[in-house]
């Protein structure tokens, strides 16, 4: 025999705890617990307890009313139920708790052994209980059908002939199918049972051959009706033949299951769709494009997907709260299936991103004018909550048949050309071309090298020399980083430092960096070199600065390797400071107040960071070198080097010049008291053996710079 069940039914999971370990020593016993009341009563449908213990007091349910729910369904109504509370022992309230079908309560605190004593009683009753109905199917035969009925509790059951004439009927089988008393005799099965399609099928019937072979058949999810109304309602049902020496008919039981069947739909629901939006979800999306694309090919017509994302529904989010974007999804939502026909399909894949399927369209165009129809919809004023919010689309079309043939080829057409769209200014809709997909191909296969890269730490780091316009020698080194790729060949910085920023690696990139400039540093700091100013610089991205902890990692990797710190310069570009200005003055300040130099890269780019120049803790600017690169072949461009040097140095801060190829810049540049030559007509970036063997021989470059005595 199998373990007793028993029901815990508790909102508090430390009292559920303290009753599995209180119920822990009984054999035989299999403790199931719910949080609550709804949890209570759908475990009882689908369990045989031989005890529910029932805490009073619960929040939504409590359990004098689930009590009297449990007493009212169809399944273990008759289970035993006892309370377990710490309020009113008062006889009245004790009375409300039996009149609510408790057969016994139990007092918090709860004694150990009372509890015990209490359910090892109820589990004898149960066991007792299940050998009596092993009893009763081994005495099977012996017992008439009324007995049988009898012994079948919440469970329609009916006495079936081998006519297929019912010949009993309980009350249950009576109350689902609307059936009384006086017209039990002379009932057909047919004329509830639709499928046997009246009384000339019964010999036809799965019933009839059952009684033939005398095998019992069980069907699931089947039809039953009302006698009143011809209403169906679904069953599940067994048909056992009578086994006994006449073999005059079989024992038809059948339980309504409308119930489970709603849940099975409302799970179904939550499957295939978006709780917020009520639209499609991405498995329902993807089921359906499957089906058009076939009915497409069969009509030979076309389908149109449609990418749908919200432009600025961040800032709405970031602004107003998660509940207002919420109420905008479901607004736009509703004006997307006002654009489509109802054959379409209209479909939230996740956040703020929807996609649409139109289904036989004749060209491009027709997914064009819905495109054009979304965008005007969409882009008028949605009111949400008395405020007036605005957003707009952008559209990515990706049309089948055409340059995709699979479901996820034309899915990412569509993504693809989505973010196009974006790319194009937003509010707007593009359609896939191969050119486009192809570079999002690529670059997809650079972030995924990438990961690679980073995880094997693939990188080099290179250093720039950095002469002093007085001397000749070498007074720094800027540290630059690359990447050296079997199928790519060396990788450019502009292009794997931007994907770094995208995908989330810069600042695991940047630390290792770090690291290394630092360490690297130390070892030339140290080395007794000629340069005894010498500085190391290392670039650092937005992405690095906008992190929120970039001075502590810089704090942590001083700490770490023990560098002199006036001895590091950090570089970041005039853009970097302007994307969050406040921002990047308190960060900058904090990095240094740690004796760290700070210096403005490609300064004279950015247009706004003049403002901002005092407020800064800059101590070296450095000339942008599309600057540098027309000395000599355009006055303007020579004028801002003049104004840059000026007000660098009004500012007290150091001037270094980028970019510089040509005897002609340093020559313009030396006369306008630049103070730092940095650029190929000097070296290029060279690997750390080459810069350690530069400044470990004393090299200088005097012979490259004009005025400079030998």
């Amino acid at each position: 025999m199998e373990d007793a069940k028993i029901l815990v039914v508790d909102d508090k999971e430390a009292n559920i705890y303290a009753m599995n370990e209180l119920l822990a020593s009984i054999k035989d016993l299999q403790v199931i617990s719910a949080r609550s009341g709804a949890e209570a009563l759908s475990l009882i449908l689908r369990h045989d307890f031989a005890l529910v213990l029932l805490d009073v007091q619960m929040p939504d349910m409590d359990g004098i009313e689930t009590a009297a729910l449990i007493r009212d369904g169809d399944s273990n109504s008759q289970t035993p139920i006892i309370f377990v509370t710490a309020i009113n022992k008062e006889q009245n309230y004790i009375f409300k708790g039996y009149d609510a079908g408790a057969v016994d309560y139990l007092l918090k605190p709860i004694d150990a052994d009372i509890l015990r004593s209490k359910v090892k009683v109820f589990i004898e009753m149960y066991k007792n209980r299940q050998l009596l109905k092993q009893k009763n199917a081994a005495l099977e035969k012996a017992l008439s059908r009324n007995q049988l009925l009898l012994e079948s509790a919440g469970e329609g059951i009916l006495g079936v002939n081998t006519d297929g004439i019912v010949q009993m009927a309980n009350p249950v089988a009576k109350q689902l199918l609307c059936l009384k008393d006086k017209e039990v005799e002379g009932l057909h099965i047919s004329e509830f049972i639709p499928s046997l399609n009246g009384k000339k099928g019964w010999k036809k019937s799965a019933f009839y051959h059952s009684w033939e072979r005398g095998a019992p058949i069980h069907v699931e999810n089947s039809e039953f009706s009302h006698l009143t109304d011809s209403d169906s309602f679904p069953v599940d049902y067994t048909y056992a033949p009578i086994q006994d020496e006449d073999r005059n008919g079989g024992v038809l039981i059948f339980r309504d299951i409308t119930l489970r069947k709603k849940a099975e739909e409302q799970l179904v629901k939550m499957a295939k769709f978006d709780q917020l939006t009520e639209l499609a979800n991405r498995n329902l999306f993807r089921d359906f494009l499957v089906k058009a694309m076939a009915r497409a090919v069969r009509q030979k017509e076309s389908v149109g997907v449609l990418f749908i994302d919200l432009d600025f529904f961040k800032e709405v989010n970031d602004k107003f709260g998660h509940n207002c974007g919420d109420l905008l999804l479901v607004s736009v939502a509703s004006r997307l299936r006002s654009c489509v026909r109802v054959n379409d399909l209209v479909a939230r894949l996740g956040g703020d991103e929807f996609a649409v399927i139109l289904d036989m369209i004749s060209s491009s165009n027709d997914a064009a004018m819905v495109a054009e129809k979304i965008i005007g919809s969409l882009s008028q004023v949605h009111e949400i909550d008395g405020r007036d919010i605005f957003v707009s689309p952008s559209i990515g079309i990706a049309i089948y048949p055409g340059e995709s043939d699979t479901p996820e080829e034309v899915i990412k057409c569509a993504d693809s050309a989505m973010y196009r769209a974006k790319e194009s200014g937003r509010n707007n809709y593009q359609f896939y071309d191969r050119k486009m997909y192809e570079l999002a191909r690529e670059k997809a296969h650079l972030e995924n090298e990438l990961r690679a890269a980073a995880h094997r730490k693939d990188f080099l780091i290179y250093y720039q020399p950095q002469i002093d316009v007085k001397n000749g020698k070498v007074i720094g080194l800027e540290a630059l980083l690359r990447w050296p790729h079997s199928d790519f060949g060396m990788v450019s910085p502009q292009l794997f430092i931007p994907a770094a920023e995208n995908i989330g690696l810069i600042t695991d990139i940047g630390s290792w960096v770090l690291k290394e400039v630092f360490s690297q540093g130390k070892q030339w700091f140290k080395g007794g070199f000629a340069s005894i100013d010498l500085t190391v610089a290392l670039n650092v991205s937005a992405k690095q600065l906008q992190d929120g902890s970039f001075d502590k990692m810089v704090m942590q990797v001083l700490d770490e390797v023990k560098v002199d710190p006036s001895k590091i310069e950090i570089e970041l570009t005039e853009s970097t400071l302007m994307d969050d200005p406040q921002m990047a003055i308190d960060v900058l300040k904090r990095v240094h107040d740690l004796g760290i130099r700070i210096a403005v890269d490609d300064f004279g780019t950015g247009f706004s960071a003049l403002s901002y120049l005092n407020q800064l803790p800059i101590d070296t600017v450095k000339i942008d070198r599309q600057f540098v690169k027309d000395i000599g072949a355009d006055e303007k461009d020579e004028a801002i080097v003049r104004a840059i040097i000026g007000l660098a140095h009004t500012l007290g801060m150091k001037v270094i010049a980028e970019g510089v190829e040509t005897k002609e810049q340093v020559e313009f540049l030396q006369n306008n008291g630049c103070d730092v030559f940095q650029g190929y007509y000097f070296s290029r970036p060279v690997s750390v053996d080459v810069a350690s063997q530069m400044l470990s021989q004393g090299i200088d470059l005097k012979d490259f710079v004009p005025g400079i005595k030998k």
